[in-house]
C-alpha cells in the first residue's frame, strides 16, 4: 500500500504547476493583508482551504483516465481494499500541506491582528481540516463511481454549495460564523470529528463496493 500512496502523491505533485503555487501564495496574502474585515479569516479557513484540500481526487481522476493510472494499478499484487484505501490515505496525507499553510496563516494573523485567542485560531484550523476531509470524501466517491466529467461537476457543485451556504447567510442575513467559537470546544470538535469519521468511513465502503463491481464486470 505504501507504494500506491507514494505513487499517488508523486503523480499529484508532478501534475501541479508553478501557477498553482503562485495562486495559493496570492490568496494567502489577500486574505491576510488585503481583506482585513471580520470575515476574511473565517472565509479563508472555512471555505478556501477546505475546498483546496478536496481538489486532489479530481486531479487523480483525470490522471487515471488520461494515463490509465488506475487500470495499471489493478495489475499490481494488491487487493481492492488496498487500492481504495491508498487513494483515501494519499488524499488525506496531501492535506497536511494545507494544514501547514493554515498554521502559518493563523500564527501571522494572531500576531498582526489578534482577532481571536490563539486557541480559537487552532480550533478553526481543526474545523478547516475536518471540512477538507469531508469535502474530499464525497469527491472521492464521485471519482470512483463516475466519469471524469461527472467527478468535475461534483467538485464544482461542492464549491457552489459551500459558497452559497457561507456567503448568503453572511451577506444577506448578517450571520457571523465566528459565533461557533463560543461553543464548547470539546462538543464542537468532538461532534465534527465524529461526523467526519462516519462520512469518510461511509464513502470508503461505497467506493470499495463500486470498484469491486467494476472489477467483476471487467
Amino acid at each position: 500500500m505504501k507504494g500506491l500512496i507514494y505513487r499517488d502523491l508523486l503523480t499529484f505533485y508532478r501534475r501541479l504547476t508553478k501557477g498553482t503555487y503562485i495562486q495559493e501564495f496570492i490568496f494567502f496574502f489577500i486574505f491576510l493583508l488585503v481583506l482585513r474585515n471580520r470575515f476574511s479569516c473565517i472565509t479563508y479557513l472555512l471555505c478556501v482551504l477546505p475546498l483546496n484540500m478536496s481538489s486532489m481526487p479530481t486531479v487523480m481522476k483525470e490522471m487515471d483516465v488520461n494515463q490509465k493510472g488506475m487500470r495499471a494499478a489493478l495489475l499490481y499484487p494488491v487487493s481492492t481494499k488496498e487500492l481504495v484505501g491508498s487513494r483515501y490515505l494519499s488524499v488525506f496525507l496531501q492535506q497536511l500541506y494545507y494544514v501547514a499553510i493554515m498554521l502559518v496563516y493563523v500564527t501571522l494573523h494572531f500576531f498582526i491582528y489578534g482577532t481571536y485567542s490563539f486557541g480559537d485560531y487552532l480550533m478553526l484550523c481543526g474545523l478547516s481540516w475536518m471540512l477538507g476531509i469531508l469535502f474530499a470524501s464525497f469527491n472521492l466517491i464521485a471519482c470512483f463511481g463516475s466519469s471524469l466529467n461527472t467527478a468535475a461537476i461534483v467538485y464544482m457543485g461542492i464549491l457552489v454549495l459551500v459558497a452559497m451556504g457561507y456567503f448568503i447567510p453572511t451577506i444577506f442575513l448578517d450571520v457571523d460564523f465566528a459565533l461557533i467559537l463560543q461553543m464548547n470546544p470539546v462538543f464542537l470538535l468532538g461532534g465534527a470529528c465524529l461526523a467526519v469519521v462516519l462520512s469518510a468511513g461511509f464513502t470508503y465502503l461505497i467506493s470499495l463496493k463500486i470498484l469491486t463491481k467494476q472489477l467483476q464486470k471487467a
